[in-house]
């Protein structure tokens, strides 16, 4: 069976990246917008932040690591060192890798394991949302987290 060209075009490229983490967020928000009857406040998201505050620092944030996460790209460029990318170089697919580095990986995660899984087991007793966590995430439990839950208890 032949491929078709834009199937060649896409292959390793954002859009099916985005395919991806676009119901990794979907999914979730959905979720939490159904577990709290529509007070997203109780998972943590902030409706009521000053909006230039908010806008400011994540601009700050998301110029700031793009450009720390371009470098490799930019030092590459500027020593005309050979580029090896999976995809066509085009002004689409950058500002596509862009958007998809800065705004969607961010969103989907942060709505999947801080938003839903971490402030759910909150709501449970400490000592199972440590090991929850600890089991889901593959962390080990600490002296701190010991200590932590006999003095909170």
């Amino acid at each position: 069976m032949k491929l078709h060209s834009y199937y060649a075009n896409i292959k390793d490229s954002w859009i099916l990246a985005d395919l991806v983490h676009i119901p990794t967020f979907m999914i979730p928000f959905l979720l939490i917008c159904y577990i709290t009857g529509g007070n997203l406040k109780e998972y943590g998201f902030n409706l009521n932040e000053e909006k230039f505050f908010t806008h400011k620092r994540m601009v700050t944030v998301g110029v700031f690591f793009g450009i720390l996460l371009s470098l490799r790209y930019i030092l590459q460029i500027a020593w005309h060192t050979p580029l090896v990318i999976p995809h066509t170089v085009t002004v689409l697919n950058i500002v596509g890798n862009m958007t998809f580095q800065w705004i969607i990986v961010g969103i989907s995660e942060e709505t999947m394991f801080r938003g839903l899984i971490q402030t759910y087991l909150r709501t449970g007793s400490l000592l199972t949302t440590i090991i929850i966590h600890n089991t889901i995430f593959g962390t080990h439990l600490t002296i701190g987290y010991a200590i932590y839950w006999i003095l909170g208890s």
